[in-house]
């Protein structure tokens, strides 16, 4: 399920922990993790941008510290067979510093359109002023932007951890 190539030639699930590698084979096996090569030349275009967060060698992996402080690793899967076709936006964190990883589906989308999607790393402070985060009720440093960037479009939602678990914001500007 996960040799899938980033942007090094590397696996792209070589960044994730293996506890979450295991999960995403057993959960997962017919999937992959965005890559590159899956990504639609205006998607591609604006990954390689670099602008939109902390970058990676791979659209479909964005780690940090989104929840309790703990890292946590957020993961784009398009299906293995026809990419453009669906996606499920999954992130795997660690709860108060348990071994175990639990999984939260953030969205699951089966209507086409994958291929123009990644996503990033981002902290909260670059889109969100402090009275902004306070009043959105935001626990964690850092977001997940995922974007849509196709011919004619360009979008992202940014993803935060509250209490009451994950919220998205869209947003149409850029830090």
């Amino acid at each position: 399920m996960l040799r899938n190539e980033g942007a090094t030639g590397a696996s792209c699930a070589d960044i994730l922990p293996p506890a979450v590698q295991t999960r995403l084979t057993a959960d997962y096996a017919s999937w992959k993790i965005q890559d590159v090569f899956s990504l639609s030349p205006s998607a591609r275009r604006s990954w390689e941008e670099r602008k939109y967060g902390k970058p990676s060698d791979c659209p479909g992996i964005a780690v940090g510290t989104f929840e309790d402080g703990s890292e946590a690793f957020a993961v784009l899967l398009v299906p293995r067979a026809r990419p453009e076709r669906a996606y499920r936006f999954l992130v795997y964190s660690s709860r108060q510093g348990a071994p175990v990883y639990e999984s939260t589906t953030i969205e699951a989308f089966d209507k086409g359109g994958a291929q123009n999607l990644f996503i990033r790393s981002v902290l909260l402070s670059d889109f969100f002023d402090n009275a902004s985060q306070k009043k959105l009720g935001m626990t964690g440093r850092d977001g997940v932007v995922i974007v849509e960037s196709g011919i004619s479009e360009l979008c992202a939602d940014v993803f935060f951890w509250t209490r009451n678990g994950y919220r998205r914001e869209p947003k149409d500007y850029w830090p």
